[in-house]
């Protein structure tokens, strides 16, 4: 019975865990189209690495 409710838990936690990484893909992609049109700014709203980030995520899904 534990192992049962461990595998559950388990379970769950895996749940979260991929309905995050699939709202940190949108996000990263809604960032990537926005940044498309635009040469990057370096200043406090939109630093490169932000875009370096939301890039990679773009071109992993």
């Amino acid at each position: 019975m534990s192992s049962l409710k461990k595998t559950e838990s388990y379970a769950e936690s895996t749940k979260s865990t991929t309905s995050t990484i699939a709202t940190m893909k949108s996000k990263a992609k809604t960032i990537a189209n926005k940044l498309k049109g635009h040469p990057p700014k370096k200043d406090s709203k939109n630093p490169s690495h932000i875009q370096a980030m939301a890039t990679i995520w773009s071109l992993k899904s």
